[in-house]
């Protein structure tokens, strides 16, 4: 499965868990499975991207 990462957090960016929980509430409302369709990846140093699978994002792009 390819991704598209959406965001890169910080180390210690306490809004990294917020945005996963968001992107997983769309995901839900999309009849998306949210645990295959949004991950947060760790980069190292601490930082994390929050990505979406290539189907939830063309399905959010209305393609």
């Amino acid at each position: 499965m390819s991704w598209v990462r959406l965001e890169v957090f910080q180390p210690g960016d306490a809004d990294a868990q917020s945005e996963r929980a968001k992107f997983e509430n769309v995901a839900e409302d999309m009849a998306l499975i949210p645990e295959r369709n949004v991950q947060l990846v760790d980069l190292g140093d601490g930082k994390l991207a929050l990505e979406i699978s290539e189907e939830m994002d063309a399905c959010m792009k209305g393609i």
